[in-house]
């Protein structure tokens, strides 16, 4: 952790958003930082509804953001270390922390003698701003599907995500456009299912925020664009057994 000169915890919410808070490594040697529980009463629209759980009549206390710092691995802002922590409260996982859930899911196929590998595929557009600062589709005239190179990304941004996937260590398989424009598809090796789900989210979030750099914005909502047609998010999954071979060949 020495190489870092803080580190960014981040967890992953119900709305598959990366909540979190930047510490100095002082503090992050705790293990354990503090965010409200109401984070779970809020919705895309920044509206809070007393969701089961979200605690919201209660006083809105907080919840614990728990993470093992030997896990830090590098980021993608200058000096920085990630970390994934899962959400707490009173020395519990909370019930609908998604990665606590994982984690109970891949012990439950463990028992069985059958160990979950996943890969992921995501598919997202990209936009520009428009003369009048409107949001519209990144201009990709030479665009077609398995296409790639300048005439479909002329700003590079595909260049730029890569790039910093290699650096942070993410299993970057490939990158393609997908069937529309500005569409594009990223593929991650698969991988044991706890690391896979974790080198989703975030890769998820590095793509959003490289782009964000380069002043356009990627979008990984389902269908962002009424006239062309929607972004898929594939879970390829697959289980070894004891003997590591893989238990869904025929």
């Amino acid at each position: 952790m020495s190489e870092y000169d803080r580190i960014r915890v981040l967890g992953c919410d119900h709305l598959n958003l990366a909540r979190g808070k930047y510490l100095i490594p002082e503090a992050a040697r705790s293990g354990v930082t503090h965010l409200c529980i109401g984070a779970y009463a809020l919705g895309y629209d920044r509206e809070m509804i007393p969701a089961p759980g979200a605690m919201m009549l209660e006083g809105l206390p907080d919840m614990d953001a728990v993470f093992d710092i030997e896990e830090a691995r590098p980021g993608w802002e200058g000096n920085t270390g990630v970390v994934i922590a899962d959400f707490h409260r009173l020395g519990e996982a909370l019930p609908f922390c998604g990665r606590s859930l994982l984690k109970r899911s891949i012990a439950s196929w463990r028992e069985k003698d059958l160990d979950p590998t996943i890969g992921i595929e995501f598919e997202a557009f990209v936009f520009q701003r428009s003369e009048n600062n409107a949001w519209v589709p990144y201009n990709t005239p030479g665009a077609f599907v398995y296409s790639t190179g300048a005439t479909v990304d002329p700003a590079n941004l595909v260049d730029r995500i890569w790039e910093q996937a290699v650096a942070c260590g993410f299993p970057i398989e490939l990158i393609n456009t997908e069937y529309d424009w500005p569409q594009f598809e990223f593929t991650l090796r698969h991988r044991d299912a706890l690391a896979a789900a974790d080198d989703a989210f975030l890769f998820r979030a590095m793509a959003r925020e490289i782009v964000a750099e380069e002043g356009y914005l990627l979008s990984f909502m389902p269908k962002p664009l009424s006239d062309r047609g929607g972004s898929g998010f594939h879970v390829n999954l697959s289980f070894t057994d004891n003997d590591k071979k893989n238990a869904m060949a025929e």
